[in-house]
């Protein structure tokens, strides 16, 4: 088999939106690895250091916890 890629979801994403002075902060996380809410705000804090916006403007957020039960596999041939 050639081409052959399996890619485990991993943790989950985070998206932040940047839109003038406002911004939104959305995502899904996998509640296996993020256990508490300290998880959670230890992940809200590497994005607030990683953007510079998000201290500058009212970033509110909306975050949800999910549980993996399965992920599809796909090999370019169907």
């Amino acid at each position: 088999m050639m081409n052959l890629v399996i890619v485990d979801p991993g943790y989950g994403f985070l998206c932040l939106k940047n839109k003038g002075d406002s911004a939104l902060l959305s995502g899904f996380l996998d509640e296996e690895v993020f256990v508490s809410e300290d998880y959670v705000d230890a992940a809200l804090s590497i994005i607030e250091d990683l953007s510079p916006t998000f201290k500058e403007v009212c970033t509110p957020y909306h975050i949800r916890l999910f549980k993996q039960t399965s992920f599809a596999e796909y090999n370019g041939e169907y």
